[in-house]
C-alpha cells in the first residue's frame, strides 16, 4: 500500500509542477456555427517545412455521417508561422460513395526520397457498421510537396489481408512510422497500426504502402481488444505497438521482436497493460522516440514520448515520458507499464493528439482542446525536450 501511495504522490506532483511554456496557436478554429475540425497529423517535409492536417468536418460527425474533406497548413519556420489553410483532400467527389468523406489521416515522409504518403479513412459507411458486403472505406494518396496530393481507393486489399477475419478497420489517424534501421530496396519500411473488430492488427510495408501485410501474419492479434494505435521503433529495431483500449481508460502495450528483420519474420509477446495509477482517457494518442542527452551526465540515451488525456475522460492531454537507457529497459511490454514521468500541455477539456520532432530538434505538438459541437480547437506547440522532460534531457 505504501508503494502505491508513493507512486501516486510521484505522478501527481509531477504533473503539478509540469509546465506548459510554450505560445499556443490555434491552427484549424471550430464554432458552433459553420466550421467543424478534428483529427489532428503532423508531418515534416523532406526540406523541413512542417505540416499539420485535419478533418474538415461540415456534418459535424465521423466518417458515414457525411461530407468530410482533408484540411492542411504550411510551416516553413517550425511552426511559428502558418500558411492559410488548403484542401488537401476533397469529400463529396465524382466517385461516390468512396469520395462522399475522407478523413482520419495518417501521414509520412519517406527520408530519402521525399515521397508523402497519407492513408485515409473515407466512404458512406459508420466504421461500426462495416460489413464485407459494405464496407468503411481505405484511401491512399501520395504527394511531392504535401500540398497536391493524388491516390486511389485500396479497400479490398486491405481487407483482403486477414482472410475474411475482419469486416471494419481504418489506418489510425496521425503519425505512420518509418524505420531508421530496415530498409528493403529502395524504402525504409513503415509501419501502421489498424483499428479494426480483431482488436489492433499491425500492417508494413517495404515499397512506402504500395502494398501491405500485417506484422506476424494473418493471424496475428497483438491487442485483441485494442483500438486506435500506434506504433514506433524501438532502439533495436523491434517494434512497439501503443493502443486505446475497447474496454476503458488505460493503454495498451505489446512488442514485436525480429527473428529474421529483412524477411519480417519474427513474434508479438504477451500485451502488457498500464499501471491503473496512470491515468490515460479511452482517446487517441502518440508516441514517439527521441534520441537524447541525459544532462546529469551527459551520456547519450533514448527518451520515449507518448500523449494521452492524463483523465478519466478527455480532459488535459498531456506527454508521458520515459528513459529506455538500456535494452533491459525495453526487454519486454511489462518495461512500459510503469515508470512515467509527465508533462502536462491542457488544462482543459482535450482529446486526440500526435506529435513529431522537427528539423531543429523540436517537439512539434498538435491537439484537440476545448470541444465545440463536434469540433475541437486545433492546437500546435512547440517544445523542447529539456521543457518536456524538466530540465532533465535535452
Amino acid at each position: 500500500m505504501k508503494s502505491k501511495f508513493s507512486l501516486l504522490s510521484a505522478i501527481i506532483a509531477t504533473a503539478l509542477f509540469a509546465g506548459n511554456a510554450s505560445a499556443q496557436t490555434v491552427l484549424f478554429e471550430s464554432d458552433s456555427v459553420k466550421n467543424c475540425y478534428r483529427i489532428p497529423a503532423i508531418v515534416n517535409a523532406k526540406d523541413g517545412s512542417v505540416f499539420a492536417y485535419s478533418d474538415y468536418r461540415p456534418c459535424r460527425t465521423d466518417v458515414g455521417g457525411g461530407v468530410i474533406d482533408v484540411v492542411g497548413k504550411r510551416s516553413t519556420d517550425n511552426g511559428k508561422t502558418w500558411s492559410q489553410e488548403h484542401t488537401v483532400i476533397k469529400g463529396d467527389g465524382p466517385n461516390l460513395p468512396f469520395d462522399l468523406a475522407h478523413g482520419d489521416a495518417a501521414v509520412v515522409t519517406d527520408r530519402k526520397t521525399g515521397e508523402m504518403l497519407m492513408m485515409c479513412a473515407s466512404g458512406d459507411v459508420w466504421y461500426w457498421q462495416s460489413t464485407l458486403e459494405k464496407p468503411n472505406r481505405v484511401g491512399r494518396y501520395y504527394s511531392k510537396d504535401g500540398i497536391n496530393w493524388q491516390g486511389e481507393e485500396i479497400t479490398k486489399d486491405i481487407y483482403g489481408l486477414m482472410n475474411g477475419a475482419v469486416h471494419k478497420l481504418f489506418f489510425t489517424s496521425g503519425r505512420i512510422c518509418q524505420s531508421k534501421k530496415i530498409k528493403a530496396e529502395k524504402y525504409y519500411r513503415i509501419y501502421s497500426a489498424l483499428c479494426s473488430n480483431v482488436g489492433n492488427v499491425v500492417l508494413y510495408s517495404d515499397d512506402f504502402g504500395r502494398s501491405w501485410l500485417p506484422l506476424g501474419g494473418a493471424e496475428a492479434r497483438p491487442t485483441p481488444y485494442g483500438d486506435e494505435a500506434k506504433v514506433e521503433e524501438l532502439p533495436n529495431g523491434d517494434v512497439l505497438l501503443c493502443s486505446r483500449s475497447q474496454r476503458g481508460k488505460g493503454r495498451i502495450f505489446n512488442i514485436f521482436n525480429y527473428k529474421n528483420a529483412k524477411k519480417a519474420e519474427g513474434k508479438w509477446q504477451e500485451q502488457a497493460l498500464l499501471d491503473g495509477n496512470y491515468k490515460a482517457a479511452m482517446c487517441n494518442g502518440e508516441v514517439l522516440m527521441v534520441k537524447a542527452v541525459r544532462k546529469s551526465d551527459g551520456k547519450k540515451t533514448n527518451v520515449l514520448l507518448f500523449s494521452v488525456p492524463m483523465d478519466d475522460k478527455r480532459n488535459y492531454v498531456g506527454i508521458y515520458y520515459k528513459e529506455l537507457a538500456s535494452p533491459a529497459d525495453y526487454a519486454s511490454p511489462k518495461c512500459f507499464t510503469s515508470g512515467w514521468k509527465t508533462f502536462k500541455v491542457s488544462n482543459t477539456d482535450s482529446a486526440y493528439s500526435t506529435m513529431e520532432q522537427m528539423s531543429n530538434g523540436h517537439i512539434g505538438f498538435f491537439y484537440e482542446e476545448s470541444h465545440v459541437k463536434g469540433g475541437y480547437q486545433m492546437v500546435f506547440c512547440d517544445y523542447t525536450l529539456e521543457q518536456i522532460t524538466g530540465g532533465e534531457f535535452k
